[in-house]
């Protein structure tokens, strides 16, 4: 861990070496966010999720929050999912462009593809799974008295293989899982765990995508 501390310092250093090539100084700003450890460190994922744990949740949700004059009519795709969800029948929803979890940000696929890549928590001990998924709206309604931050999801398929390579080796903690999307389905915030990386395979596993998760912190310990 100290190994990668350094050597981040340095290549974030770099910029501002006189021997720096002129390449990387024209592309300073860009090069600034590819080594940023706020934007790339999985550390910095589990230092934000570790410490939401042990402070006062911020739920900003709550009657106050509703304003007529920002809501929007509810798409058909998502009507139907909110049906399924609850049977309330709700015509108008305030759409966010971002919701802050456990200390970390998550958009619409539509604004940002990477903060959209969401891992949710297992259903159970029994099955200890966590299924990538990518969110497709943020939105808050008035349900049960008060007004309910609810998100909007598609999750990734089960890999359509007889044997997921990555099994042999669980240091990587990572899975295939298919590169299609299911429907749109409707989630709480809190069944949101962590964000993941993705790379979509080629070869005999083309239509799949490698997931591994951006939280090295385990899901029995944020139940602790």
């Amino acid at each position: 861990m100290a190994k990668s501390f350094v050597r981040s310092a340095n290549l974030r250093a770099l910029v501002f070496k006189s021997q720096s090539p002129e390449v990387i100084q024209n592309c300073q700003s860009i090069f600034q966010k590819l080594v940023d450890p706020q934007l790339r460190d999985t550390l910095q994922t589990d230092i934000q999720l570790l410490s939401s744990l042990t402070e006062d949740i911020d739920n900003d949700d709550g009657i106050m929050n509703w304003d007529d004059g920002t809501a929007r009519p509810i798409p058909r795709d998502l009507q139907i999912a909110l049906t399924r969800f609850h049977p309330r029948s709700i015509q108008m929803a305030q759409f966010l462009p971002n919701v802050r979890i456990n200390g970390l940000l998550y958009t619409p696929t539509s604004k940002h593809e990477g903060n959209s890549c969401a891992l949710l928590k297992p259903k159970s001990q029994r099955d200890p799974i966590l299924v990538p998924a990518r969110i497709q709206m943020i939105f808050r309604i008035p349900l049960l008295e008060s007004v309910q931050t609810l998100i909007a999801i598609r999750r990734h398929q089960p890999p359509q293989l007889p044997h997921d390579p990555f099994s042999q080796f669980p240091i990587l903690r990572a899975r295939l899982w298919g590169a299609q999307l299911g429907d749109l389905e409707i989630i709480q915030v809190d069944q949101i765990l962590s964000h993941f990386a993705c790379l979509p395979m080629e070869g005999d596993f083309k239509g799949h995508i490698a997931i591994a998760s951006l939280s090295r912190v385990s899901f029995a310990m944020c139940q602790s």
